[in-house]
């Protein structure tokens, strides 16, 4: 009995030690696992916890847009009248610090589209646009734009962090630029209802450390 006893033990150690070593190598992206719901309109979720294999939540849509700006223009009002906002409710179900990213995919090339990733504790004065401009220190340009949703590398940009146990809203606004869309808001309406922008909305969990991320 003692023997079996000690046989046991030692089989149980290798295992844990086997364990161990099998979670150390995983890469840092595939260490989170989702469960999503109500992934069409509003009301859209992402819950993650560690150690399983996945860590993406994506949602498809199609946005209307009311008008078309132009956000590099210092002279542009009407801004954030016609930006299209998605909110994605993500919750750490986890038991270590993580960060959320997100990708937008224009499904279908259409013309113009812009996003930018933020929430609701970066707002300035309420406006979209003056959250932008703070949050590209000044820069209104496609470049900057870029640098805070996916960074130089395609594989960083803002994130949102999150501790474990913790929920966040987080939002993506969307807008066309005139100059590029082809479409006359102001000629025809009609013309811009057949006109649908379809996106593929991506977030991903990563641990809580720069390089995790590969889109």
């Amino acid at each position: 009995m003692s023997k079996l006893k000690k046989l046991t033990a030692a089989v149980m150690a290798l295992m844990l030690v086997m364990c161990g070593c099998y979670f150390s190598l995983m890469s840092p992206t595939t260490a989170w696992s989702y469960q999503s719901q109500n992934i069409s309109g509003t009301g859209n979720t992402f819950v993650f916890a560690d150690f399983d294999v996945d860590g993406e939540y994506s949602v498809s849509d199609a946005i209307r847009f009311k008008g078309a700006t132009a956000f590099e223009d210092e002279n542009e009002t009407m801004f954030d009248s016609v930006v299209e906002i998605t909110e994605v409710e993500v919750t750490n179900d986890g038991g270590m610090p993580a960060r959320v990213y997100a990708t937008v995919a224009n499904r279908y090339e259409t013309k113009g589209l812009r996003y930018f990733y933020f929430t609701d504790d970066m707002l300035v004065d309420g406006s979209v646009r003056a959250t932008m401009k703070k949050a590209l220190n000044g820069e209104l340009n496609d470049q900057a734009l870029n640098r805070h949703n996916v960074g130089e590398d395609g594989n960083s940009g803002y994130y949102v962090s999150l501790n474990p146990g913790e929920t966040k809203k987080v939002k993506i606004a969307f807008w066309v630029e005139y100059d590029e869309c082809g479409i006359d808001f102001a000629f025809s309406e009609s013309a811009w209802a057949t006109i649908d922008y379809k996106i593929n909305i991506t977030m991903t969990a990563t641990q809580d450390m720069d390089g995790a991320l590969v889109r």
